[in-house]
């Protein structure tokens, strides 16, 4: 199951705010910082959420005896990033 913790990674490494989350799935801005701050939220909304960031390439990786929740991203989303990552530092160095 989706933590708070994996959404607020998943939206990190997307580089999304709370309102570009709320954009891609509908929910209220409300929800999901409940749901970010391990409010109670409906099964529903974690599903909805867990399903948004799947769909973009983001690969959940969940606690276990030795580590903590985490996430991954796959190797197409990973070149989106890095990409985007490229193109700042580049427009960085010119200035």
């Amino acid at each position: 199951m989706l933590t708070p913790a994996h959404a607020r990674m998943a939206r990190a490494a997307l580089k999304w705010s709370l309102v570009d989350l709320k954009e891609k799935t509908g929910l209220s801005k409300t929800t999901l910082i409940r749901f970010e701050a391990g409010l109670g939220v409906y099964h529903s909304t974690a599903i909805k959420l867990a399903q948004t960031f799947a769909n973009e390439g983001v690969i959940f990786i969940y606690a276990d005896a030795t580590r903590g929740p985490g996430v991954q991203l796959s190797s197409e989303l990973f070149r989106r990033v890095d990409e985007t990552a490229g193109s700042a530092e580049k427009r960085k160095s010119r200035k």
